[in-house]
């Protein structure tokens, strides 16, 4: 809930002396909120009061609300202080985020307002001013918004009329007087500072007939933009020294608003300075009529935009040159991937490219063909929309590493060779692969992923597993014969010795016939 003010019965009395709640506009403090709205830059700028459970809008500009409930009004917040009250941003501060013009139409940001404080000191309303977007308000800014209060009030002041009771009228006539002279006071010294305004304002500022286009006066600024003295320039007309190229577009928006169908334009627009030179300009115009005696008036404020143009112009050739050079970047880039992945489709090995996701980056032909698909198709998705759990992740009772576990460590850096590494192709067969993988950097040297090199072992290890068995199969046949030749060796010696003794027997049985033949023989001699 808002606070209210310490004395807000001694303010309520205040304001109602006034007796402005519920009158009709008035031209005078219009033309004031639209001073507040260009010096301050802002859509939106009001004059309002503060009734007990009201804010009731004497004058605004962007608005089309008379009055609104005082509860969590911004302007509620403003007559609790003394001087400019600042919101920024609207939508981040937790007094105003849900207020109904913050989240709502016309969707407010910005805020500045200051409070109208009568000569007894209360603060009966405020001078604001609003945007749809976030900004401030600069101290010359804050000065001006104050000098157009003292100006409100004193425009109070002069439409004062009291309803004084026949007891009290003779006591406050003095009074009376004295105030009003306070208030003419105030009027001509906020007249002095409007003028000061008028002439040290570093933009330039000009009155001229709108229905002439002649200049009727004119600030020093404005005569040092376009190079002519004061009293040249009101010699001339706006259309003298408007670009031919510009000066329909600059008609056409004058009888917009000498018709009434705008408040006032804006608009980018050449003047032509009195050496020649063409100049940039952005031009406000904003509508006289309603407060002086001459009915087609208007305020022309004009801010050399030179700079801003040079800028804007080598902006544009800085931004022409760098798409140029983007395009040729971006030729050389396709250039260079058409290049890569020719060069990666060539292989008939798998080469892929996956990041901390393990989602597909790149991938070469051979690895999508696997799948009955094409590198583009491959492109986004997971690994686990192509292959089963216990591959992913892995399967230590089946001896599965996992494709997942090499990644994290190429996660961090290391260097992997899997030589026994099965992967199923589309169709379930299972195969087994020959697997390096690596950290795959980004741009800035950080690793984003994984780079994978695999080559299709299956055929090779069948041909080792066969040589393998068949070496099994050799060795046991030849363990066969080398035990079948020792058998045979063994039966062989046998042999050789049984024939070895049978010999030694047959010579020592010849040796005994021998000696017995002898010895026959010789006792037959006898």
């Amino acid at each position: 809930m808002t606070s209210k003010p310490s004395c807000e019965s001694a303010r309520l009395e205040a304001l109602h002396r006034y007796e402005i709640l519920g009158t009709l506009p008035d031209p005078a403090f219009d033309d004031l909120a639209r001073l507040a709205s260009y010096i301050c830059h802002t859509p939106i700028a009001a004059i309002s009061f503060v009734d007990a459970e009201r804010q009731w809008f004497k004058s605004a500009v962007g608005l089309n609300h008379r009055e609104a409930p005082r509860e969590g009004a911004f302007c509620a917040h403003t007559i609790l202080g003394t001087d400019v009250f600042i919101v920024e941003k609207a939508d981040e501060d937790e007094r105003f985020s849900g207020h109904p013009w913050v989240v709502e139409p016309p969707a407010l940001r910005f805020y500045a307002g200051i409070p109208l404080i009568s000569p007894d000191g209360y603060a009966i309303g405020t001078l604001a001013v609003m945007d749809a977007a976030p900004r401030t308000l600069s101290p010359e800014q804050q000065a001006f918004l104050r000098t157009i209060t003292n100006q409100v009030m004193a425009q109070l002041e002069l439409r004062k009329t009291p309803q004084l009771d026949n007891r009290r009228e003779r006591d406050r006539r003095k009074e009376f007087v004295t105030e009003q002279k306070e208030a003419e006071e105030i009027i001509r010294e906020s007249e002095l500072k409007l003028r000061s305004i008028f002439d040290q304002a570093p933009v330039g500022i000009a009155t001229i007939n709108s229905l002439t286009g002649r200049f009727k006066s004119v600030n020093p600024s404005y005569s040092t933009i376009i190079g002519y003295t004061v009293e040249e320039m009101l010699d001339r007309t706006f259309l003298d020294i408007t670009h031919p190229d510009d000066l329909q577009s600059d008609l056409d928006q004058m009888t917009r608003l000498l018709e009434g169908e705008i408040a006032r334009f804006e608009m980018d627009k050449r003047l032509l300075k009195k050496n020649g030179d063409v100049l940039w300009v952005h031009l406000t115009c904003v509508p006289l009529w309603r407060q002086l005696s001459d009915p087609r008036m208007h305020l022309a404020i004009v801010q050399d935009m030179s700079e801003r143009k040079r800028a804007e112009e080598k902006a544009k050739i800085f931004h022409e040159e760098l798409a140029r050079l983007v395009e040729s970047r971006t030729k050389d880039l396709q250039q260079t991937h058409r290049l890569l992945q020719s060069v990666i489709d060539s292989s008939p090995d798998w080469i892929f490219v996956k990041d901390r996701e393990h989602r597909f980056v790149l991938v070469n032909k051979a690895f999508a063909a696997s799948q009955k698909l094409i590198p583009t198709d491959m492109a986004g998705r997971l690994d686990s929309d192509f292959w089963p759990h216990e591959l992913c992740e892995g399967n230590e009772a089946k001896g599965i590493r996992g494709f997942h576990t090499d990644d994290r460590r190429a996660f961090a850096g290391e260097l992997i060779h899997n030589p026994y590494d099965p992967a199923s192709l589309h169709d379930g067969t299972l195969r087994i692969f020959d697997t390096y993988k690596g950290p795959w950097r980004d741009p800035n040297g950080q690793i984003a992923g994984v780079l994978c090199y695999a080559r299709d072992v299956t055929e090779q290890r069948r041909a080792e597993e066969i040589i393998q068995r068949m070496n099994s199969e050799l060795t046991i046949r030849v363990d066969e014969r080398t035990a079948e030749l020792a058998r045979a060796n063994r039966l062989l010696e046998i042999d050789i010795a049984n024939r070895k003794l049978a010999e030694e027997a047959l010579q020592s049985s010849q040796e005994n016939l021998r000696q017995a033949l002898q010895a026959s023989n010789t006792g037959e001699l006898a």
